[in-house]
């Protein structure tokens, strides 16, 4: 609502007072852009994502140089193209992490990531969840997974009941 009525406000003095407006130095007002322009940077949100995230920080120099290259517009473009490329890249190879079923403290069996909870896995049956999304881009990624994993011939997954061959018949 600030904004709305900081616009209308702005627009009633440009009405008012427009004409005194040409009488202002251009250096001036270009002055006033560039501080405006250089307070809108968060430092410490670049450094964030310099010190969290690599494609990231890959996403922000590739548009921050294009952006003192070439034109605005562009390096837009290089930006979206850029952050584009690196979500198809992970997107197409999702993890698989081992589960194993663990007894709670309740006495009901809860699947838990066996690296991370450093729990032995089932010798009977290998469980494994898939962090990412499944799709014709990812499979080969998935099926050479599940190959490097257990010599099983059936995958079974869970969303949709869908059951899907990966391994030799």
């Amino acid at each position: 609502m600030a904004a709305i009525a900081a616009s209308l406000l702005l627009a009633v003095i440009l009405l008012l007072f427009g004409s005194y407006i040409t009488v202002i130095p251009q250096p001036a007002i270009a002055g006033l852009i560039l501080y405006v322009a250089w307070r809108l940077i968060d430092r410490k949100e670049i450094a964030h994502i310099i010190r969290t995230s690599r494609p990231e920080t890959l996403i922000l120099l590739l548009t921050l140089g294009a952006g003192l290259i070439l034109d605005l517009d562009t390096s837009i473009y290089v930006g979206v193209i850029a952050s584009f490329s690196i979500f198809i890249f992970n997107s197409a190879r999702p993890s698989l992490r081992v589960s194993t079923p663990v007894l709670s403290p309740s006495g009901r069996r809860k699947f838990r990531n066996a690296d991370m909870h450093g729990v032995p896995e089932c010798p009977q049956l290998l469980t494994v969840r898939l962090d990412g999304p499944l799709y014709f881009g990812s499979f080969d990624h998935v099926e050479a997974e599940c190959h490097s994993r257990t010599r099983a011939r059936v995958l079974a997954m869970r969303d949709g009941d869908l059951k899907s061959r990966v391994g030799p018949s």
